[in-house]
């Protein structure tokens, strides 16, 4: 093979590997900003629905049977209005609940949007993520 051609066939595959490292780096960067961006959203959505409940009423649940207490139908309905209202074209909220530490360091659900169905958490249920329990000392 000629030295041209070795040089030619040097500088395509130095030109390729260019061409793919600023793919990457674009790719990383962009998928960063973009989840910065959703996690912002979910922040905001979650500072303001806060504000709008009740604390002492979201205090008196705590057991399953308290679902039939009207202090959860309150607490439930404006987790309700909250993603209804984020239900749009560019942010669409499927899942709104609230949470609590408990006593042994993991996150349990206290009140749920959903009514009844494998989307319900029931008060007291252990947070999961990826099937593992989250604990207060685990970055969300």
């Amino acid at each position: 093979m000629r030295v041209r051609t070795q040089l030619a066939i040097a500088l395509c595959a130095l030109a390729g590997f260019t061409a793919a490292l600023l793919i990457a780096i674009y790719y990383f960067g962009a998928r960063e900003i973009l989840f910065r961006q959703i996690r912002s959203e979910v922040l905001s959505i979650a500072a303001t629905g806060a504000s709008r409940i009740d604390p002492a009423a979201h205090e008196r649940l705590q057991k399953p049977g308290d679902e039939s207490l009207p202090e959860y139908a309150a607490v439930q309905r404006t987790l309700r209005e909250i993603r209804d209202a984020n239900r749009r074209d560019d942010v669409h909220v499927r899942f709104v609940y609230t949470m609590r530490p408990a006593a042994d360091g993991r996150w349990v659900y206290v009140a749920d949007a959903e009514t009844d169905g494998a989307d319900h958490s029931a008060i007291g249920t252990p947070v999961e993520f990826n099937g593992e329990p989250l604990h207060l000392d685990q970055p969300y």
